[in-house]
């Protein structure tokens, strides 16, 4: 290949790369709206599917014959009109998640969901396993731009969204591609052109259509509140302000009055009637919080000291609140109404921020003027600052609906977790208190479950049973955790309001036992709380950062129980958990008919030992790889201050530096010879010492500004990703010198691999937390070590 050649190859593979990641991560928000935030996990094993299937269709269809040219020229136009037509079909496929083991129907659009995304992977696949096999030789510097090109892909989006929404980007994404199918024809069959450049007329028109007329496009299902305010026949419907960003579609309703609400922790009784104004907000389709229209005098706004928000400020004079996650404002509105001088409201989603300060700065009273706000991931803030304040205040973080159901119990929490716990505890002042309200179920789940944590957190404290008050109404729990035990006193006035109130005292620590599961949970010996969570129907084990699911509160064990059993109606699976197993049969299913099947129809010229151990071979690294990438992603979240923000900056990573592995790593063969073990050595070295130590840098490192932490996170992984891009490309050689036709086999293998694993790797990180799922990937890449070694010593010793 001349370097005329090897640039336009090269070109080709970097934007095609760019444009399969850009649209793995796009489609991760996507997901997020159409379903629940957990499905977006699917997405990587759809791309790796079509894949996969790619590399098996070429396995039958390869021929030297084939110009390069044609065949690039041809399916990266099929990749672009695919790419648009897949979307149109995902938004219009009826999938309703909360039924999916109801309605055997949404199991089908579940299969139709992974077609219809499969189909423009599937030519992206097919475009690069060609160029893979016919240019083997020169795999490192292919597998160079390949990464490098989805690395900066990845990253792409994260620019994006704060300017386009999702289906912008979609369409922006077969603009480039149709600019880069121009160019290219311009090198290689320039009558071509007249043909793609009208394709790129009408995708700009398209975009522009979308952009100017403010299209939304994708609707959540009807199982999430934001369809009945944004129904498709509807258009916006009821909604006045909807806008994409990296954490998070937004949507803002109109104003409208209506009886008391509780804004994520029940409001009295005697409050019941009380008529206010809000718009509702919704996170991704699902109702989070509300804007309150605030007029008049603070304090003739009676209603806001009836919430159970306003518990910690009952028993002592606070003067300083940090409410993280405040959403529309109201916890910060009870904080003010209890004249607290210092408000902290801390928000994930920046937008919040932003349109509390201006676009409906006036209608929520001038909230901004009141409380100091800022748009950061809790624990982000806590840990850049050294500030201690009175109460730290949690109420009704996610969504009623989702959690009833399951449906978040795969998604990370990290603001619910021991050491986020602990962090909290270390802000505030010596007579300062937690304050969070969770959802009370019977029998409990999440609120036991924040006590389980809580306790964890607190150590080997003294008098641990007096550091507790806890409070129900209708339906929310609220914890109360003191940094020093309670006194009588406090307890008592923390008593009158509560009956003045007409809460329910769950548990007060000068009380005697009560017959419930906290009043007994709490004063358990250590022990005893470890058999109860055993034996008890639900996982109420404390979460941590190595396992942060605190919403999977379903114990396997109980997946084939009998509705009519003791705790049947409780322990019937939530929709994440039965996601896995449908996922991974699916995949598995899908992955052996159109990847796995077709290539055992071609016959190849090794040996049955060299092909099975380059089967093994191929598929240690691609679990291998893909259980590492997941795992790091989830690593570097807290520290990059979002789901996306990790998903962008440490794919980047991973992949750049995997992609510089891989270009150099045909020098390094060079010297090693013999000692290819010193290719995986370090991968695993520097995986056990991240092990051990990567949350204690990332906590040292946290008090540093965004860039900083992005500059950071990817001097941290360069060293790992650099190893890891060169146990593929290392083994693609040496099938290049006498075994040639085994290249799309591994390929397909490979690929199928990566598919389970990325699904796997939820299942073992909830079964067993992120660090056990570590060195499980560890010990896929050693034996992909040993099975190397064995091939390269019989290829010598033949």
């Amino acid at each position: 290949m001349n370097r005329k050649e090897r640039t336009l190859i090269g070109f080709i593979i970097f934007f095609v790369s760019f444009s399969v990641l850009s649209l793995e991560v796009i489609y991760s928000r996507i997901f997020a709206v159409l379903t629940f935030y957990h499905f977006s996990s699917m997405i990587i094993s759809v791309a790796l599917l079509g894949f996969g299937a790619a590399g098996s269709y070429l396995t039958l269809k390869y021929s030297q014959e084939i110009r390069p040219e044609k065949f690039i020229l041809n399916n990266a136009f099929y990749f672009m009109i695919s790419n648009i037509v897949s979307f149109y079909l995902i938004v219009k496929i009826r999938f309703f998640p909360l039924e999916l083991s109801d309605d055997w129907t949404n199991q089908v659009s579940l299969l139709f969901y992974y077609f219809a995304l499969a189909i423009p992977f599937f030519f992206a696949g097919k475009i690069l396993s060609f160029i893979f096999t016919r240019y083997s030789k020169e795999i490192g510097i292919l597998y160079f731009f390949d990464l490098v090109g989805g690395g900066i892909g990845s990253l792409s989006v994260f620019l994006f969204l704060d300017h386009l929404s999702a289906p912008e980007i979609v369409h922006l994404i077969s603009i480039i591609l149709a600019s880069i199918l121009t160019l290219f024809a311009l090198f290689t069959e320039k009558r071509k052109v007249l043909f793609y450049v009208p394709v790129l007329i009408l995708l700009l028109f398209v975009m522009r259509d979308i952009h100017v007329n403010q299209k939304m496009l994708v609707y959540p299902p009807p199982s999430k509140e934001g369809f009945n305010w944004a129904p498709p026949w509807k258009g916006k419907g009821e909604i006045e302000f909807s806008e994409w960003n990296v954490i998070e579609r937004l949507d803002i309703t109109k104003s409208f009055q209506r009886k008391a609400w509780d804004f994520g922790g029940d409001i009295s009784p005697n409050y019941l009637h009380q008529e206010m104004e809000l718009r509702y907000m919704f996170k991704d389709g699902i109702m989070s919080s509300g804007i309150l229209k605030m007029e008049g005098n603070l304090y003739d706004h009676e209603f806001l000291k009836g919430y159970l928000q306003s518990a910690p400020y009952q028993f002592r004079k606070y003067r300083s609140v940090i409410s993280i996650g405040f959403g529309g404002g109201i916890d910060l509105w009870i904080a003010a109404y209890h004249r607290l001088r210092r408000i902290i409201g801390v928000e994930i989603n920046p937008l919040k921020v932003e349109i509390l300060k201006g676009e409906f700065k006036a209608y929520s009273g001038n909230l901004s003027e009141k409380a100091v706000l800022f748009g950061e991931e809790g624990r982000h803030f806590l840990a850049k600052r050294d500030l201690k304040v009175d109460v730290i205040q949690m109420s009704g973080l996610d969504s009623y609906p989702a959690l009833s159901s399951g449906a978040f119990a795969l998604s990370e929490n990290y603001v619910f977790t021991k050491e986020a716990i602990q962090s909290m505890l270390e802000h505030l002042n010596p007579e300062g208190v937690i304050s969070i309200n969770r959802i009370m179920f019977d029998p409990p789940r999440e609120t036991l479950r924040m006590v389980s944590t809580m306790i964890k957190s607190l150590g080997q404290a003294e008098r641990l049973e007096e550091r507790f008050f806890i409070l129900k109404g209708t339906r929310w729990g609220e914890i109360l955790l003191k940094n020093k035990p309670f006194t009588e006193e406090e307890a008592e006035r923390l008593l009158e309001w509560a009956e003045e109130m007409r809460f329910a005292v769950v548990y007060n620590p000068f009380e005697p036992e009560k017959d419930n599961h906290f009043s007994r949970f709490i004063r358990m010996s250590p022990e005893e709380r470890k058999k109860f969570c055993r034996e008890y129907v639900y996982r109420i084990t404390p979460a941590t950062d190595n396992s942060p699911f605190f919403f999977q509160y379903y114990k396997w064990k109980n997946l084939f129980k009998e509705k009519k059993s003791r705790w049947g109606y409780a322990v019937l699976m939530p929709v994440g958990l039965k996601l896995i197993i449908y996922s991974l049969l699916q995949v598995t299913l899908l992955g052996l008919l159109f990847i796995i099947l077709p290539v055992t129809k071609l016959k190849v010229s090794s040996t049955a030992f060299i092909t099975r151990n380059t089967l093994l071979y191929f598929a240690f690294i691609g679990l291998g790889f893909i259980l590492v990438e997941i795992i790091i992603i989830q690593k570097f979240l807290v520290f990059l201050g979002g789901p996306l923000y990790s998903l962008s900056v440490a794919l980047f990573s991973i992949l750049v530096f995997s992609g510089i592995g891989s270009y150099f790593s045909p020098r390094i063969a060079q010297k090693l010879k013999k000692n290819i073990y010193l290719i995986f050595i370090p991968i695993i070295g520097i995986s056990l010492f991240y092990i051990a130590s990567l949350s204690k840098i990332l906590g040292v490192l946290m008090h540093l500004s965004t860039p900083a932490r992005i500059i950071m996170s990817i001097g941290l992984l360069a060293p790992l990703s650099f190893f890891m891009g060169m146990p593929f490309p290392r083994a693609v050689r040496f099938l290049s010198k006498n075994y040639n036709d085994l290249i799309p086999w591994a390929w397909a293998v490979n690929s199928i691999f990566t598919v389970f694993g990325s699904i796997f790797c939820l299942f073992l990180s909830i079964s067993f937390g992120f660090n056990l799922t570590w060195i499980i990937a560890l010990f896929f890449y050693f034996l992909a070590m040993l099975i190397i070694l064995n091939l390269e010593g019989k290829e010598r010793a033949g």
